[in-house]
């Protein structure tokens, strides 16, 4: 005989709390519950399963339809962009030379108007019209170099003590010359070319052709002193390495001089012109039709394109302030045969690579981060050690380079847990402690000394018996304690002086790098700045 089960039923009114896993149905509304430790639950229908489903689905439903539209948003984001960039290479390619040539060297045009939501700039120009002014220059003369030339108005400038300066100016060529360098003169004399009395030594700058904004400051030769010059008259040198009979175009603008913070009036600029050997800078009667041709311009576009990614703002050190501690390298010394001059040192290199606003020069010949060096003319005063401490405290970064003087100057080496500045490694710990107090939150660098090659037998071994590569492990060992971060330039600088072509090219002394060499440097370090 078959039997039947039945569950408790009736009305849901009714419902009594069920004992766990008793099931329960309620006749009036059609419903079933089972019986749990804490209350009846209900279970659902297939119809109130399809239901929930279904309002699931219109749910997702709702949300694909929320990422298309995102996603179409970028699509047509990213689609007037590219139109605008090609827009760009457009208006560019469709501007002749005969239409440019037909305007005069003083006139000013709409080359390209950027719009005010684009926050990245072709030329990183506003969205004002470029008004570039170009120039010839032409070189017959046995130094193949020309002088171009500026005057600044100081009649109403009165200072008690020397104060610096700063030039600033744009420049965009599409060849090359061989160096770039700036010499300024003062007197009192409202002539242009009269480049008589006060002379200061020339600044190198760092260009390679294309466009460049280019700012001179915190430098020696830019000094206005307190005999109180009426005019200054700084020079833009250019040496043409193709030599005589070379015939070149190039273009300036925002030329702008300021003296102590406050701006002098521009009143001249022109050529200088040598009746001897007949070199000159002059004006141009041409429009400058080379900013006007996409041949000019593919890095810039293709920068804009990479500036789109990931902004210039965006940078790690774009607009932050640095601080370069070291000795002759980081100073910018160079011995050029038998004499000592400057060249551009590697940070100022960096200033631009990084986005640096200012990177400061503390580097001082002749020193070494202990003062127990062998010197015997007073040069242990300036130990790093002794100088760290009257930096600026403003600085975001940090760079100390040294380490090669130590060396080079038998500093004893010593041994880990020193804490005295007579050995190397007594140094290290009091300049990254106090390094680190100082600039809490900040970042700090060092930077190992390249190889040097001083020695006849190339071992790079000083005479106390101790090996270069056992300071630049020094530093390693030391940082790590302090949690600094290295650059280890002894074996990524890329100039290497036992190689006789390396040293012609960078380091003609086997110690300090020359122009090349200090782009050189900062080329292959840049990368390491932007990931530390």
């Amino acid at each position: 005989m078959a039997r039947k089960i039945q569950v408790k039923r009736g009305p849901k009114v009714n419902l009594p709390t069920l004992s766990v896993g008793e099931f329960g149905f309620t006749t009036d509304t059609k419903e079933v519950f089972i019986g749990s430790d804490s209350e009846n639950v209900k279970l659902a229908s297939d119809e109130q399963l399809t239901t929930k489903l279904t309002s699931y689905d219109e749910q997702l439903a709702e949300v694909d339809s929320k990422v298309t539209s995102f996603d179409s948003q970028l699509a047509q984001k990213a689609s007037k962009t590219e139109v605008r960039l090609n827009s760009d290479k457009l208006e560019l390619e469709d501007m002749s030379e005969s239409t440019l040539g037909a305007m005069s060297g003083n006139a000013t045009f709409n080359l390209l108007s950027v719009p005010q939501d684009n926050t990245v700039d072709l030329f990183k120009l506003s969205d004002n019209a470029l008004k570039w002014k170009g120039y010839e220059a032409f070189v017959n003369s046995s130094s193949a170099s020309l002088y171009f030339c500026t005057m600044f108005d100081a009649t109403n400038l009165t200072v008690t003590a020397n104060v610096r300066m700063k030039l600033e100016f744009e420049i965009y060529m599409e060849d090359v010359f061989s160096t770039l360098s700036v010499r300024n003169y003062m007197n009192n004399n409202a002539v242009l070319t009269d480049i008589s009395t006060y002379a200061s030594s020339a600044t190198s700058i760092p260009y390679a052709g294309g466009y460049k904004k280019i700012v001179i400051e915190d430098s020696g030769n830019f000094i206005y002193t307190t005999s109180n010059y009426d005019y200054v008259k700084p020079y833009l040198v250019f040496a043409i390495p193709e030599g005589t009979g070379t015939y070149k175009k190039f273009f300036i603008r925002n030329l702008r001089l300021f003296v102590d913070g406050a701006e002098l009036p521009l009143l001249q600029v022109g050529k200088y012109t040598n009746a001897s050997s007949q070199s000159y800078v002059k004006n141009s009667d041409l429009a400058p039709v080379l900013l006007a041709t996409e041949k000019s311009i593919p890095k810039k576009l293709s920068q804009l394109e990479n500036d789109i990614q990931i902004p210039v703002s965006s940078k790690r050190w774009s607009g932050k302030k640095a601080n370069f501690l070291g000795d002759s390298i980081t100073y910018g010394a160079w011995k050029n045969g038998a004499s000592w001059t400057t060249v551009t040192p590697y940070h100022q290199y960096l200033k631009d690579l990084l986005g640096l606003s200012v990177a400061r020069n503390y580097g001082v010949s002749s020193t070494c981060i202990s003062p127990n060096a062998d010197y015997t003319g007073g040069e242990n005063a300036n130990a790093f050690v002794n100088r760290y401490s009257s930096m600026d405290s403003d600085a975001d970064l940090v760079v100390v380079f040294g380490g090669t003087n130590d060396f080079g100057h038998n500093v004893p080496l010593g041994v880990m847990g020193d804490t005295t500045n007579t050995t190397f490694y007594g140094a290290l710990d009091i300049l990254m402690r106090g390094l680190t107090i100082k600039y809490a939150g900040k970042k700090i660098v060092f930077m190992t000394p390249m190889h040097r090659n001083q020695t006849s037998d190339n071992n790079e071994t000083n005479t106390i018996g101790v090996k270069l590569s056992q300071y630049v492990s020094a530093i390693k060992e030391m940082a790590q304690r302090y949690s600094i971060a290295v650059i280890d330039t002894y074996s990524m600088s890329g100039i290497s002086p036992f190689i006789p072509e390396i040293v012609t090219a960078y380091m003609e002394d086997k110690l300090h790098p020359n122009a090349a060499g200090h782009q050189l440097l900062a080329n292959n370090i840049v990368g390491q700045f932007e990931s530390i």
